[in-house]
């Protein structure tokens, strides 16, 4: 029977797919399952600063999630930092880490979450990227190469075409793939018992 993969498109700032590692990371540790990361982007670079209406709306966003989910989130991110809306730099990173390890796609998008959400870092600042990666054994100095190389940036591109091709709205998205066939297991945030649900339900679509 040919080899099922899971394709995760996320991206690292998302607060939603923070709160859905967990739940993937469950169903990875049951399926065993290769995953593919795509990156969706939600904003692209900028050097301007977050007005203060857009913090105050993500903040709400963070502290409804953590009631949601459980997850927390350290708000003093908003008071260490000069915000920016710009994701596309830490895509890029997951990106790059991929290029120089194949299968850190994955550890570096959790260091970005971590800086980012738990330590109340800006991951929009390159130096931020260059501390995640040097934290999970990557080269720093070969690290800043590859992030800023065009190779990276192509990548990128492709993972935005995928993602507008796809339709994909929003983020967490996952799909369970065979052969040409794929089936989504969710389409936004959904708990390990409701992921686990959709898997079960995938396998039957997929055989």
């Amino acid at each position: 029977m040919p080899e099922s993969k899971l394709i995760y498109i996320m991206d690292p700032m998302c607060s939603w797919c923070f709160a859905f590692a967990d739940p993937l990371k469950q169903l990875q540790k049951q399926t065993g399952l290769d995953t593919e990361w795509i990156m969706g982007g939600l904003a692209e670079d900028s050097d301007e600063s977050m007005n203060t209406e857009m913090q105050s709306t993500i903040a709400g966003y963070w502290r409804k999630i953590s009631e949601l989910t459980g997850v927390t989130f350290n708000h003093d991110f908003w008071t260490h930092n000069t915000p920016r809306r710009s994701t596309y730099p830490s895509c890029r990173a997951v990106i790059a880490a991929e290029k120089m390890s194949k299968g850190m796609s994955q550890t570096m998008a959790e260091a970005v979450q971590q800086a980012y959400f738990q330590a109340a870092e800006n991951p929009s600042d390159i130096d931020t990227l260059i501390k995640c990666a040097e934290r999970i054994g990557l080269n720093p100095d070969l690290f800043l190469k590859t992030i800023t190389a065009g190779e990276v940036e192509t990548t990128l591109q492709q993972h935005l075409h995928l993602v507008q091709q796809w339709g994909i709205q929003g983020f967490p998205a996952l799909l369970m793939t065979r052969q040409q066939k794929a089936v989504p297991l969710a389409m936004g945030y959904c708990s390990t018992e409701e992921l686990l649900t959709h898997y079960q339900k995938a396998l039957t679509l997929l055989q």
